[in-house]
């Protein structure tokens, strides 16, 4: 068994125990303050609704790549700020897979209808990120939203050539399409329809390469889900 399932088992493990000696939780995911028992307390409730998306597809760029890319369907809960941007952030950096159980729901209600042979999948992390970070964000968060889509979750793209890769972090959004240029490749043929769930878009860099990459493999149809979507600066 590798590093990253022992860690992943551990952190279930983990939560399990929690889960039998502390039935009633009194923390809020969130923002960490009394919930009742709760996953969230009742202002981080009323702070994220007022933080959904308008209209879905929430958008199709928001700052067009270069070449002229066509545009995607993408699905987006939340603006990256606020309690929603906390979310994430605990999930992505701090291993708090609850945060996945709250996020999921809210992503399945905004992607519904699915047809039955859909399959969930997500942009694998690049490799340095799951060895720091102990797992993969994106993979957990993905399985809590096909678990709440009744769909099956399967890893169908790999991070390739990533020797170059730097992050994506600061770059402008022509850098960050050729920073993930070619970085990754799909696991098998796919001929299912496809959900791509990643917890944040900005440029739509990872997801367009993504999708690409699931066309190329034969998907005949790609709808991207993120938890957020976050505006460059």
């Amino acid at each position: 068994m590798d590093r990253q399932r022992i860690l992943r088992w551990l952190r279930r493990v983990g939560n399990g125990v929690e889960d039998l000696l502390f039935p009633d939780r009194s923390e809020c995911v969130c923002c960490g303050g009394w919930s009742g028992g709760a996953y969230l307390c009742g202002d981080c409730v009323r702070q994220l609704e007022q933080l959904r998306m308008v209209s879905q597809p929430a958008k199709k760029w928001l700052h067009p790549p270069a070449g002229g890319a066509d545009p995607m369907r993408v699905y987006s809960v939340w603006m990256h700020v606020h309690e929603a941007r906390r979310l994430v952030l605990k999930l992505k950096f701090r291993h708090h897979s609850a945060a996945a159980g709250v996020i999921a729901p809210y992503m399945a209600e905004i992607i519904r209808p699915c047809s039955p042979d859909t399959v969930v999948t997500w942009a694998a992390t690049a490799p340095d990120h799951v060895r720091q970070r102990g797992w993969d964000h994106g993979e957990e968060l993905a399985r809590a939203v096909a678990k709440e889509l009744g769909l099956p979750c399967e890893p169908l793209l790999a991070r390739v050539n990533t020797s170059h890769l730097r992050a994506q972090r600061g770059l402008t959004a022509e850098k960050r399409m050729k920073n993930v240029r070619n970085t990754y490749a799909s696991l098998r043929p796919v001929t299912e329809p496809v959900i791509l769930v990643d917890d944040v878009i900005t440029t739509g860099a990872t997801a367009l390469e993504c999708v690409r990459t699931l066309q190329r493999a034969g998907c005949p149809d790609v709808r991207v889900l993120t938890a957020t979507q976050a505006v460059m600066k």
